[in-house]
């Protein structure tokens, strides 16, 4: 949302609730297709084949309304404990952490099962999941201040719509990387989990 609020600034402050019911779906998606992108990249590396766009695009299709479908009750479920308090969305957060993953693997099933067994699998090791969400929180959060800050800075020190558009740039720039960084951290957990009979 830090990222698309600059192009639309009196939409964000005269609609902030229409704005959060628009990007919000968005952001869930997005999200989950970059987890399944990651464990597609993840799975090429076990198998020591290289990763291939089009094959991640020809699988992804069936499973998109799925998978968009599971993340956004996920998602759902993590804003509403955020709403409550901190604590319960940080708990949804970690017994959904798996679900794109579930999906990516066997994308044959209804979607409670992905979160049941999500759930499952954070059950096994719950309080190794909860810190692994709020080192992802954590990290999320210095990502988003440095990127802002180092924005800002890009922005007061380059003039006109070019320092607009490399500060956005660079707000995209160190964000991506965490952001990977996060899905590979929770592909490799799921692994580890998984293993675990």
């Amino acid at each position: 949302m830090e990222i698309i609020e600059p192009l639309f600034p009196e939409f964000f402050e005269k609609q902030p609730l229409t704005a959060l019911a628009i990007l919000f779906p968005l952001y869930c998606i997005i999200s989950g297709i970059s987890s399944v992108m990651t464990w597609q990249l993840v799975l090429a590396k076990n198998k020591k084949t290289h990763p291939d766009l089009r094959l991640f695009l020809k699988d992804l299709s069936p499973i998109l309304i799925k998978l968009s479908l599971a993340v956004l009750l996920s998602g759902i479920f993590v804003i509403l404990g955020m709403s409550v308090f901190i604590l319960p969305g940080i708990f949804f957060l970690s017994l959904f952490l798996f679900v794109p993953f579930l999906i990516a693997e066997d994308a044959t099933r209804p979607i409670e099962h992905y979160l049941r067994e999500s759930q499952r699998l954070a059950f096994r090791e719950l309080t190794g999941v909860i810190f692994l969400v709020l080192i992802m929180i954590g990290g999320s959060l210095l990502s988003w201040l440095g990127g802002d800050a180092l924005a800002d800075l890009i922005e007061r020190t380059v003039q006109g719509p070019y320092g607009f558009v490399i500060a956005l740039a660079t707000k995209v720039l160190v964000a991506i990387p965490f952001g990977a960084l996060i899905d590979l951290s929770s592909a490799y957990y799921f692994i580890q989990l998984r293993s675990q009979k």
